[in-house]
């Protein structure tokens, strides 16, 4: 008797599990876009930075070892310049005028 006396729990049934699925992978992308805009603003506006016109020859890689006076990594100093820049690729074009983190 003591296992028929027990309640029993209902399941809860999922009735359209394909909107279930989109829903919760639209709420994750929401939550990690907020987290990602956050770091980057902040980090952004912590920045001191300079303008530095664009020369022949001039590289990415090498503008972000000249600026990095503190040790930083070289691929985070350039994430970071290319951050600031709204930059999507490396390929920076002669006359561009491009912001620089002073370290």
């Amino acid at each position: 008797m003591n296992g028929y006396n027990r309640k029993r729990r209902k399941k809860t049934r999922i009735a359209n599990k394909p909107r279930f699925t989109l829903f919760c992978i639209l709420c994750a992308l929401i939550i990690i876009t907020g987290i990602s805009t956050l770091t980057n603003a902040s980090a952004d506006k912590n920045a001191e930075t300079y303008s530095l016109c664009i020369s022949a020859g001039d590289t990415l890689w090498e503008i972000a070892r000249s600026s990095n006076t503190c040790g930083k990594d070289l691929r985070n100093v350039i994430d970071d310049i290319m951050r600031l820049n709204h930059l999507r690729s490396t390929t920076l074009q002669v006359g561009d005028v491009i912001e620089i983190p002073i370290y």
